[in-house]
């Protein structure tokens, strides 16, 4: 009902645009109609505050005024303080038409007062215009010229030209009123320039009334007659019936003072068509507003009718909802016991899946904890005695051999161990991590050292191209993890009298460190493989073993640091491994990073 209320509404206020004050007044009857039935206090005010408006203009002063006392003990429902100082002025427009000057004034005075209270300077001038023909009427003509020069003069800081000039005309009124003529010429013409070149046409008829009294009452029955015409143009154009029966009123009487009665007489019939059809109209509206009410009761009646019928089905209809709702109600159980189902079997197999990955992985892990980490111990053994028999017959080449297998077989244990004890703390989330700034190239220097003799063994070339400045913000022991990993991986692959070469550089906001290795590569189809236990493990270039967990674990430390690790590289042609790490804006020098350091040493 609310919702049909506020449509209506909507329907009467564009008719209204259309300038269709009939059909405005149907629709919002019916809005009221359905505002009443809604028992809906706020919509009934709007609904009332809309019909006394247009009653107003239908000159239907005393359903005007009717609608409005109706709701004037309610206009405080609409919340608006504007709402309520409109309603106060359609008050004293409607008194002053009925010829209740006292009250008129009042009802001005109380609209003023609010659009003063609530600064509005626009508001207080429309009051200001609209009440002038009262201080008119009262005699109050100086009062009205200080109220109008003032409202004029703040209307030209506000910009509005259309109120500037009706406010002009309203002013012209209060001089022809004094019979200061020219005066009162002078503000109409002013004004009917304005109005006629911006298309108002009819203000433009209206102030040719206006002149038209002027200048009869000047003794100008030429210069009268001249504008008469003028307004019959206008209010022709707009189409105007009550303004078109003043002009050929006004039309009547100076033809008639000016001794050409046939005109007179012809315009005098064109007063009277005019009239009896505004009357007409009148009578239509008034019969369509019994209809309007006719139908409210007709459709009163059929709603009662409609109800009685509604009720009789709903007795037949219950039955049909409660089996229906039945059937819903099974087919809602099957439906869930099935999704349930379907759901629980997606889970069991995910699970499967992922205790078959699981027990890949264990199986990985002890494989290396069983062979790899094995291995190089079996292969310490024996050393001793290897090495005091070389002592013994003075073999110092065979003694240095054996020193380097040691070193080899220890490094490659602690890295081992190492990535071990890495990997085992990252599946239970527990590596420790903490950030800070580090010297880039005195980390990589310090992972080269470890695999010298490595390199040496094989005739590598290690070449860092890092500069000495370059910082990272990171975790030390994660980063070195991962340059481990990684350096060890390329001296493991490249080939005998090969290189390794290590560059670290910023790339917007990202430090980037390839470490390029002289091996023997990696086919495109194997890149995507890297960084997982399941992959086949390669040997190095000199049948070096190794573990896979590497790489896994250097993917695992770099999504850590929020970064990315890949490869690049073509089968035979070495391979390059690159991370890539965001980094701060703001970067420490190295002599800030030792300072720091040596405060936290103290």
């Amino acid at each position: 009902e609310y919702f049909n209320s506020y449509l209506y509404t909507l329907y009467s206020n564009t008719a209204i645009f259309e300038g269709d004050y009939k059909l405005a007044l149907e629709y919002e009857l019916q809005s009221l109609y359905y505002a009443e039935k809604a028992d809906d206090a706020y919509r009934i005010a709007i609904c009332r505050h809309n019909l006394s408006d247009i009653y107003y203009f239908l000159g239907d002063l005393g359903k005007a005024l009717e609608e409005c006392k109706l709701i004037e003990s309610q206009i405080e429902l609409i919340g608006d303080e504007r709402v309520a100082a409109e309603f106060q002025k359609r008050l004293g427009n409607i008194y002053f038409q009925m010829h209740d000057l006292v009250k008129s004034r009042q009802a001005f005075e109380n609209a003023y007062t609010i659009y003063d209270k609530v600064i509005d300077n626009l508001g207080k001038a429309k009051t200001i215009l609209e009440m002038t023909p009262l201080l008119i009427a009262e005699g109050s003509f100086d009062k009205a010229e200080e109220q109008l020069k003032t409202s004029i003069f703040g209307l030209i800081e506000l910009g509005d030209s259309v109120l500037l000039m009706k406010s002009h005309k309203a002013l012209g009124d209060l001089w022809q009123n004094q019979e200061l003529f020219e005066k009162a010429r002078h503000e109409y013409l002013s004004t009917y320039s304005y109005f006629q070149q911006n298309g108002f046409l009819e203000e433009s008829a209206q102030i040719c009334i206006s002149l038209v009294e002027s200048y009869n009452s000047s003794g100008n029955p030429d210069s009268a007659l001249w504008y008469a015409d003028k307004g019959l143009e206008f209010y022709l154009e707009a189409g105007s019936k009550k303004g078109l029966a003043d002009i050929y009123e006004i039309r009547y009487k100076l033809f008639r003072e000016t001794g050409d009665l046939a005109q007179a007489l012809h315009n005098h019939e064109l007063f009277y068509a005019y009239t009896d059809s505004i009357k007409t109209e009148d009578a239509q509206r008034r019969f369509m507003e019994e209809s309007v009410r006719q139908n409210v009761e007709n459709i009163e009646k059929e709603k009662e009718l409609v109800e009685i019928q509604n009720q009789l089905l709903f007795s037949r209809n219950r039955l049909y909802l409660i089996l229906g709702g039945l059937l819903i109600l099974v087919a809602g159980l099957l439906l869930w016991s099935y999704r349930n189902i379907r759901r629980s079997k997606n889970r069991i197999a995910r699970q499967n899946l992922e205790l078959e990955e699981m027990n890949q992985t264990k199986d990985r892990f002890f494989s290396i904890i069983a062979h790899d980490l094995r291995s190089p111990i079996v292969g310490l053994q024996g050393v001793g005695m290897q090495m005091a028999y070389y002592l013994e017959k003075n073999k110092p080449e065979e003694l240095a051999n054996v020193t380097r297998l040691v070193d080899e077989t220890t490094t490659r244990l602690n890295q081992l161990l190492d990535n071990l004890l890495s990997w085992a703390l990252s599946q239970t989330n527990s590596f420790p991590f903490s950030a800070d700034w580090n010297p880039v190239r005195l980390m990589i220097e310090d992972t080269v050292k470890i695999f010298t003799p490595l390199a040496e063994a094989k005739n590598l070339q290690f070449k860092i191209n890092t500069p000495s400045e370059l910082q990272v913000f990171g975790d030390d022991r994660a980063l070195r993890t991962v340059f481990r990993n990684l350096i060890s991986n390329a001296v493991k692959f490249s080939k005998k009298d090969g290189q390794v070469i290590i560059t670290a550089r910023m790339v917007r906001q990202q430090l980037e460190v390839a470490v390029q290795d002289s091996g023997i590569g990696l086919p495109a189809e194997k890149l995507e493989e890297l960084y997982s236990l399941k992959k086949m493990i390669q040997k190095g270039s000199s049948g070096e073993p190794g573990t896979g967990l590497g790489l896994v674990l250097c993917q695992y430390l770099m999504e850590l640091h929020q970064g990315k690790i890949w490869a690049e590289s073509e089968e035979g042609k070495g391979a390059t491994f690159i991370i890539s790490l965001p980094q701060p804006a703001l970067i420490p020098s190295v002599e800030t990073i030792k300072k720091e350091d040596k405060l936290v040493s103290v």
